[in-house]
């Protein structure tokens, strides 16, 4: 898997989707700070800690930075930590560790612990361990933020399969999640938790749109990021759950 990713980040981490500009504007992280803050009872995220398990460039984790909070950011890839150099060159600092998720052991603890788009490329034994790291890190009365695709995001399971089809899915194996799997995994742990779904509109357009034009070598940027629709908690392509200490 990590072979996996160190091409990604190699051939396409340059060309990356997201834009620090539009995390650092993005309602739905405001959202979630709002609901971190209130939970750890601050006004903001200074002198707050973060870290971010399989990180890459820290795409989400900027915007904590930007606003104060210390992250840092854990992945295995070399060219990804090169590629975080750049992307947060302008806004924030950070700290990047480079070391194998679950061979990461610290003393430190932290306020919060983030990942997006980590814990589906596992299975089995290693899919509980990514799971239970997230709450083995944290302080008490810290957070926890999980997201992972959809198990039954529809949009989602038909444009990662016309994806492979044609032989530009880049992101090796990749099993989503059900809801059912996160709150068990809450209740095993005795968490609060909150669920927020989300992408209907986006992961549709990339089934009808982005996907099909892919495939005629068209590149298009992503649309709909952000967009909440009634639909999300049926069709929605992602899934998140806050963990509550």
């Amino acid at each position: 898997m990590s072979k996996i990713w160190n091409v990604f980040w190699k051939e396409k981490g340059k060309n990356i989707e997201w834009s620090a500009e539009g995390m650092l504007h993005s309602k739905d992280l405001k959202e979630i700070s709002n609901t971190v803050l209130n939970h750890l009872n601050k006004k903001n995220l200074k002198e707050i800690s973060l870290l971010e398990l399989g990180s890459g460039l820290g795409i989400t984790s900027l915007f904590f930075g930007y606003n104060g909070a210390n992250v840092t950011l854990l992945d295995k890839s070399e060219e990804a930590r090169d590629l975080a150099k750049e992307y947060w060159a302008n806004y924030s600092k950070h700290k990047f560790v480079i070391s194998d998720l679950f061979e990461f052991n610290t003393k430190v603890r932290y306020d919060i612990i983030t990942s997006f788009g980590l814990c589906e490329h596992f299975v089995g034994k290693q899919r509980k361990e990514v799971l239970q790291k997230h709450v083995n890190l944290l302080k008490d009365k810290g957070v926890a933020i999980i997201s992972v695709p959809y198990k039954y995001g529809i949009f989602y399971r038909a444009a990662k399969k016309l994806a492979e089809v044609f032989g530009f899915w880049d992101f090796g194996l990749e099993i989503p999640f059900s809801k059912k799997e996160l709150i068990e995994f809450a209740k095993h742990n005795k968490l609060d938790y909150e669920l927020i779904m989300s992408g209907t509109y986006s992961s549709a357009y990339d089934l009808f749109v982005r996907k099909p034009l892919k495939a005629l070598k068209i590149n298009t940027k992503r649309r709909f990021d952000g967009v909440k629709s009634k639909l999300d908690n049926h069709l929605g392509s992602g899934l998140m759950i806050i963990l509550k200490k």
